[in-house]
């Protein structure tokens, strides 16, 4: 084939180039989990703010209070970046499995 002899009009992309459902899934699944992810960062920074700062203006019966509330904060959190994680963990695997 010689160079002055290629037709771009004749090229077509294959299908790596081209987005498929499943791609087009697996970029709203990851928007998805990215914004869930965004807001529970937020929002736990938030309210570890505010736990932190009546813990320290409280008086010794709400710090005993705070610190039970400290707990639940810490479970709730684990749960969820855990849930997000697996999510991920599982889109990150269909994604090898996909391609």
């Amino acid at each position: 084939m010689l160079l002055g002899s290629f037709n771009p009009d004749d090229w077509a992309p294959d299908s790596t180039t081209e987005v498929t459902g499943a791609d087009r899934l697996l970029n709203i699944g990851n928007t998805v989990v990215g914004f869930i992810r965004t807001v529970a960062s937020i929002a736990s920074v938030a309210v570890l703010a505010i736990i932190g700062i009546k813990y320290m203006i409280g008086s010794v019966e709400e710090k005993a209070e705070y610190k039970k509330t400290m707990g639940t904060y810490v479970v709730v959190c684990v749960l969820v970046f855990g849930i997000t994680n697996i999510l991920a963990i599982v889109v990150d695997v269909a994604t090898s499995l996909i391609s």
